[in-house]
């Protein structure tokens, strides 16, 4: 049978751990919160008409009208697609390395089908609670880094983008 005194001692070591526990939780928190904000890649800019205008002009200022592009998407549907553009026309398309075969899928990867869906996202921004952040190219204007994030589902997996344009020989080649 426990006396008083041991009851007593037993309540302190226990009130003892349970705040070391939760300092010690508290902390561990603290330093996985420190470790993801130092090593998560930078955030995209917000993406904006204004950005999205001054990124297409700068395209049409330095367009490549025979380029290779590849792009790497990552979300609930992500693959590595490649294009070729020949005369401002996208010609051909692949997915994972496999040929897509729909012509009208070919030019959703060249940089005017890339164009175009950062300016529908923009359009339904507010009606899907749309996060959307970018950055274009500094020498042509393409959209180097897309990403697209709906706020109001949870766990929805954002979609994100990589490209890579890279011009045949001509005027604007490097």
């Amino acid at each position: 049978m426990a006396t008083p005194a041991t009851t007593s001692w037993t309540t302190r070591q226990l009130l003892r751990w349970l705040a070391a526990a939760t300092l010690g939780g508290g902390l561990a928190l603290i330093c996985v919160a420190a470790y993801y904000r130092v090593t998560a890649p930078p955030e995209l800019p917000l993406l904006t008409p204004a950005k999205l205008d001054e990124a297409m002009g700068r395209w049409r200022s330095h367009e490549q009208l025979d380029y290779s592009m590849r792009v790497h998407v990552e979300g609930r549907q992500g693959a590595d697609y490649e294009v070729e553009v020949r005369a401002g026309i996208a010609r051909s398309a692949k997915r994972n390395g496999n040929a897509l075969t729909n012509e009208r899928t070919f030019g959703t990867w060249a940089v005017a089908g890339m164009f175009q869906t950062l300016r529908s996202d923009l359009n339904n921004q507010q009606e899907f609670n749309l996060d959307l952040r970018a950055e274009f190219d500094e020498r042509y204007g393409y959209p180097a880094r897309y990403q697209r994030r709906e706020l109001r589902s949870y766990g929805n997996e954002p979609l994100k983008w990589e490209a890579v344009l890279s011009p045949e020989s001509g005027p604007e080649s490097p």
